[in-house]
């Protein structure tokens, strides 16, 4: 009789130690399936740390029964009961993932997925002659299509800050071309005045990616004036309405056709009602001017009657302005 009381508060011992150990300290039975798999990014790489929760289906509706986390190589593992079970993958720098698995008995499953993960491009926009930092600069980011073209459109944009830095906040991974542009400065790409030139920065997750470059100053052609007047006679009277033809010298020494009739002037103005007239802002160079009017017809400066006796007229700097280039009829 005591021996067998024995038996039995042994047995109720084991019975209670199995009650209360932890799941995680009993083998899974041998016919529960099993499914794996990797956390990849879209760069290509694993994602060690990834959570992945478990749910499982219960009544209708999943409920979360485990919270799992990749392994240095992104790897993950899990088993249980047979059921159906919604896996969801989440991990820093990327996007939310969801797949659902219908586990039967002694199955095994692999389940990769791949989050698309997202990183950053920073840098900082100078001037090429002081090296100093662009601000209000416009930068683009071109992400490169799989087919290995570009796009027309940019897939991010940023603007420089005041010391000409930039960040073009979270964009997806891949291979961009980054370009900048300023008032009063050449666009350009890193690398690059084209898109086809450009150097392709690879955007990584989590990680930031530099591409920092400069920009050349515009190179304002400089330009300068001429003028005059259009007068008739001893009294210098005013001529309205009088052609007034610039012809500049060409970069090998030859010039513009200067006739018959108008020929090909560089500029063809006319004169104002005071006679006065003048060519505005035009590039540096040799000139030679001609006045016409239908009344008294054609006339060179310095008052002579054909191209091969007209004087130069020089613009030699920026900003230059030359008066005093007259036509004037009926000189006495």
């Amino acid at each position: 009789m005591i021996a067998t009381r024995f038996v039995r508060f042994g047995v109720t011992i084991v019975l209670l130690a199995l009650i209360v150990a932890p799941a995680s300290a009993l083998a899974a039975p041998p016919w529960w399936p099993t499914v794996s798999g990797t956390v990849y990014g879209s760069d290509g790489l694993a994602i060690p740390g990834a959570t992945i929760q478990v749910n499982e289906l219960f009544r209708g509706a999943f409920r979360p029964v485990a919270t799992l986390t990749a392994n240095a190589s992104g790897q993950w593992s899990y088993s249980n009961k047979d059921n159906t079970y919604r896996f969801d993958f989440s991990a820093p720098n990327a996007d939310s993932q969801s797949s659902v698995v219908v586990m039967t008995r002694d199955g095994t499953y692999t389940l990769n997925v791949t989050l698309q993960a997202y990183g950053t491009i920073a840098g900082t926009i100078t001037d090429t002659g002081m090296a100093l930092g662009l601000p209000g600069a416009a930068i683009e980011f071109y992400k490169r299509n799989v087919d290995g073209t570009w796009p027309a459109t940019p897939h991010a944009t940023a603007i420089t800050a005041s010391d000409g830095s930039y960040s073009s906040g979270l964009v997806p991974t891949g291979v961009y071309a980054v370009k900048a542009s300023a008032t009063g400065y050449v666009p350009a790409y890193l690398g690059g005045a084209a898109i086809e030139f450009a150097t392709p920065v690879t955007v990584m997750r989590a990680a930031t990616a530099s591409a920092s470059f400069s920009l050349a100053p515009v190179q304002v052609e400089p330009k300068g004036t001429i003028s005059g007047v259009v007068v008739s006679g001893a009294s210098r009277t005013p001529m309205s309405g009088a052609y007034v033809w610039l012809y500049k010298q060409n970069p090998d020494g030859t010039w513009p056709a200067s006739s018959p009739g108008w020929g090909s002037p560089t500029y063809s103005l006319f004169s104002a009602a005071d006679g006065a007239w003048t060519s505005g802002s035009v590039p540096l160079g040799t000139y030679r001017v001609r006045f016409f009017t239908t009344h008294t017809g054609s006339q060179w400066w310095q008052y002579v009657a054909t191209f091969d006796l007209a004087t130069d007229v020089l613009l030699t700097y920026g900003g230059q302005t030359v008066t005093g280039i007259d036509g004037w009829y009926n000189r006495p």
